[in-house]
């Protein structure tokens, strides 16, 4: 084990020997450990977790593949620049109204599965030899 995985892992045990009737991860023992003002920690965690962690390197990879189905072979900056606007657009649109967020992971989520069917169907027509694997 690393340095640095041992010292969480001293932490983690120092928050539960603190609050040995409360079991969870970060969060809980952060909103323990700091309770006043309410709700501040908890809610700076989440929202850092979601602004730095998974969603900030999505939309990196959603401007790469705008880029890619447009055919343009754009600079790290235009990448960039895409990612900030994409992601600042959704969380606008997501500050504004919830309705119309919904809708648009509707959208999205009825937009992927169409494609999972129509990839489904195609490998189905492909074992099927239906029509040839090769090309020309």
């Amino acid at each position: 084990m690393s340095n640095r995985s041992l010292a969480a892992l001293a932490i983690y045990f120092e928050y539960t020997a603190l609050f040995p009737l409360r079991s969870g991860g970060q969060v809980v023992y952060l909103e323990q450990a700091y309770p006043k003002p309410a709700f501040l920690i908890p809610t700076t965690y989440a929202f850092l977790t979601v602004v730095f962690s998974f969603s900030s390197s999505n939309s990196v990879v959603l401007a790469r593949y705008v880029y890619r189905a447009a055919s343009y072979q754009a600079t790290e900056w235009q990448n960039k620049g895409l990612a900030i606007a994409s992601y600042s657009f959704l969380t606008i649109l997501c500050l504004i109204s919830t309705r119309w967020s919904i809708r648009l992971m509707n959208l999205i989520s009825a937009v992927k599965l169409i494609i999972l069917v129509f990839i489904a169907i195609t490998g189905f027509v492909v074992l099927g030899k239906l029509i040839s694997k090769r090309r020309g």
